[in-house]
């Protein structure tokens, strides 16, 4: 039967969508569900070794006619008929000289779901959809990627890694989601479909997935489109061979002979680890947790873990699952001070330069600094190939028996003969692994590159993160988590929703998407400035450039950070895919001890108003208000009757900040302040909250004056110290921050006092 198109198969009978997707996952009646996973899982692989050849043809020739003998080979029943004929040779024969046939397999679906997974494919598989960075990374050992049609991945961060797909001429990115498909990527692939079909290319061909997490809730449109998925543990230390070598076996001939090859040299590393990791005693294991996403806490089953433990490790997290779970207090990691000797930290850094400084010096390790190892931490680049994250995991756990030299020799082999496209990426044209790249990154490594052993420091600082990242959400939050039903793009800002990162503290603060990888960062550092700089030589770099027809412009607009600049692009949509069209942005500064950092991408594009938007909600800027002339317009007479008067405007006052004192504030500090600084309105905030406690607490009279943007204060009867009132004012008004702090000696003293005068402040704003 023709493959249907995936739009027209949204709307069969439900009655017919069940009976396809019956046979597509038993393949034709087979009792295939029941089998065992073997080396290679395709029926045809009559012998059930590492390959499909002449042997399993003599054997299926041999087995026709004589059924007392078809039980013990029931991958020789290649059609998936009950039955062993000829026309099972056929197929055989078929994939033996690459030539068009059906074929059934069963796929790596089983180690994430318990069951087997049958998928029928058109042999040999082309036009295919990767779901999963580490899934494009895969084909590239074998050059599959000429056969990937569409891909779910954000390349942004991995350049050099995803220099190939980038630039095969073929593929086309569908969306950027981590490793899912959203809606906007779902859109993407309908699209392509069609497309594929118009030119006569049958469609897509299959789909790479993971799991059925990855594909959402369109596993069963693919399905039931007759889309074979195809279930690959492309990340996982040891199944992952495998997967290569089904993955080629499926594609061909010329792709089955590469990826032989590539899986023989793996597994004859490892068996080498192996051998090596005899000689550790239990007693000398190395205890270890393994961490992802900076300060995420993997689970056992997860794939970060599995380094580790095939690395001789022992987790001693050990906790249940195979995901992560963010190390939110101190206690989560702290815990372990006694019991770890490392921490292993995978990280996805890219095959490029790296920098030992600014990995270890990320705000995100702040919560990890508490452990007693966090200097022992090494950081895992898992942008190598996945033998290789295990052999060097071995020589961090077990320098004695292997070198780091020995794993950038066996690193360097890989990439000059299964990733020769990295030459492409470095000036010289020779990639070279310890000179072009870092895959262990340590604490010795920071000090080598400038870091200080006492760093990273608590950044004492008046100001907090988390204020900065509370105004941006208030103002920004509604935005970022609008959502579009029906349109190519659910969440129009991308990976979407958008929320303060609940592991923020008074050091750094986030409001990120899923993953934080599109975010708002607000960040505590030693120089800032120097921050900048190094910053902002790469968005200069950019500036005026062209990418996807779209030209890299400088933002007009700024805030009240010291120093702050960025740049935004949109795509040009008849140079792009739908879900390649995009606006990005960019933008930083500082102020005092903070760094401020922004990178937001919007679909289709973005317009003026969200760039000025972003910029202003980014950091406050300052009021174009003079406090000073606020302060000399203010008739200090009306202050006579407040203790420690006459009240006048102290020197030095300035348009950003001006102070009336008293004469005599005796033990306290009697004033009304003006500040119109960019800092106005979250010092406003703070203070606020503070008097908005007290009142909760003691029951003030509150007071209550009109004409400010926003105000809060209270008077409080001192009866214990001979009668007198303070009063306590906040108020914000055009981005001016005024405070108060007053004492009035008459016991009489009333809120509607306090109120008038409050009154009289605002009224004499110029």
């Amino acid at each position: 039967m023709e493959k249907r198109h995936i739009t027209i198969m949204a709307v069969t009978a439900v009655v017919v969508i069940v009976v396809i997707a019956a046979v597509v996952m038993m393949g034709g009646g087979s009792k295939g569900n029941d089998l065992e996973p073997i080396k290679l899982s395709i029926y045809g692989n009559a012998n059930e070794d590492y390959t499909i050849d002449q042997k399993d043809l003599d054997l299926i020739n041999d087995l026709i006619g004589d059924e007392s003998k078809w039980a013990a080979y029931p991958y020789a029943d290649a059609d998936g008929d009950g039955k062993i004929t000829k026309a099972d040779a056929d197929v055989v024969e078929a994939v033996i000289k690459g030539e068009s046939t059906k074929l059934r397999l069963v796929d790596q679906y089983i180690y994430s779901s318990g069951v087997n997974h049958i998928a029928e494919i058109d042999y040999p598989l082309k036009n295919m959809v990767a779901i999963n960075p580490e899934m494009i990374q895969m084909t590239f050992f074998i050059d599959a990627d000429e056969k990937v049609a569409g891909y779910v991945a954000n390349t942004d961060t991995s350049e050099k890694s995803f220099y190939k797909i980038l630039n095969n001429g073929f593929s086309k990115s569908l969306g950027s989601s981590p490793r899912y498909l959203s809606q906007a990527e779902w859109q993407a692939m309908v699209k392509m479909d069609s497309e594929l079909q118009e030119k006569g290319e049958g469609g897509i061909g299959g789909v790479l997935a993971y799991n059925d997490e990855a594909l959402r809730e369109y596993k069963d449109d693919i399905e039931n489109a007759e889309i074979p998925i195809v279930y690959l543990r492309c990340t996982d230390p040891i199944y992952s061979i495998d997967a290569v070598v089904l993955l080629g076996h499926i594609m061909g001939p010329e792709y089955a002979k590469k990826s032989l090859e590539f899986a023989s040299d793996c597994r004859s590393a490892i068996a080498d680890l192996e051998d090596r990791l005899t000689y550790i005693s239990e007693e000398d294991r190395v205890h270890f947790v393994a961490l992802c996403m900076w300060k995420y806490m993997s689970q056992h089953d997860s794939q970060y873990t599995k380094i580790g433990l095939e690395a001789g490790g022992i987790d001693e997290a050990n906790l249940p699952g195979n995901s992560s779970t963010v190390i939110a207090d101190v206690e989560a990691i702290t815990k372990y001070n006694d019991t770890i000797s490392t921490i292993l930290n995978c990280r996805t850094c890219d095959l490029t330069e790296i920098s030992a400084k600014t990995i270890w010096e990320d705000s995100r390790l702040d919560i990890l600094k508490k452990s007693t190892h966090f200097k022992d931490m090494f950081f895992l680049n898992i942008s190598v190939p996945v033998p290789c994250r295990i052999m060097y995991t071995v020589a961090m756990f077990y320098p004695d028996l292997i070198t780091i030299d020995e794993c950038d020799e066996y690193f360097q082999k890989m990439v000059d003969k299964y990733l020769s496209y990295l030459d492409e990426t470095v000036a010289d044209g020779d990639f070279d692994v310890r000179e072009d790249t870092k895959v262990v990154i340590t604490w010795q490594d920071y000090l080598d590159d400038g870091g200080s052993d006492d760093d990273p420091t608590y950044i004492e600082s008046d100001l907090d993160p988390r204020d900065f990242a509370t105004r941006f959400f208030e103002i920004m939050g509604d935005d970022l988590n609008k959502t579009m039903p029906g349109a190519e793009y659910e969440y129009p800002w991308s990976y979407g929703p958008y929320s303060i990162d609940p592991a923020s503290t008074d050091q750094y603060a986030i409001v990120g998407s899923q993953g934080n990888t599109y975010a708002a960062k607000f960040t505590l550092m030693e120089d800032p400035k120097a921050k900048y700089e190094e910053t902002i030589e790469e968005y200069v770099k950019k500036i005026g450039t062209e990418y996807r027809g779209g030209v890299y412009v400088q933002i007009p607009y700024t805030n009240g950070l010291t120093q702050c600049m960025g740049y935004y692009l949109n795509t040009n949509p008849e140079e792009a895919t739908a879900t390649t069209i995009f606006g990005s942005i960019k933008f930083c500064g500082y102020i005092d001890e903070m760094f401020v950092e922004l990178n937001m991408l919007k679909r289709p594009y973005l317009e003026d108003a969200d760039i000025e938007k972003l910029v202003y909600a980014l950091f406050p800027d300052g009021s174009d208000v003079s406090s000073s002339e606020w302060a000399q317009r203010y008739d200090t007479k009306l202050l006579d009757e407040y203790a420690g008067s006459p009240y006048s405007l102290q020197a030095g006052s300035t348009d950003t900040y001006a102070i009336i004192s008293a004469a005599d504030s005796g033990s306290g500090n009697r004033y009304i302040s003006f500040d119109s600084s960019p800092l106005a309105e979250t010092k406003h905030t703070v203070q606020k909250a503070e008097f908005e406690q007290k009142v909760k607490e003691s029951g003030y009279e509150t007071i209550t004056v009109s004409g400010y943007d926003d105000a809060y204060g209270y008077i409080a009867h001192r009866d214990p110290s001979g009668g007198f009132w303070m009063i306590y004012f906040t108020a914000l008004k055009d981005r001016v921050w005024i405070d108060v702090c007053l004492r009035n000696n008459d016991n009489s003293y009333t809120i509607t006092e306090a109120n008038a005068l409050m009154q009289t402040i605002v009224n004499s704003e110029p």
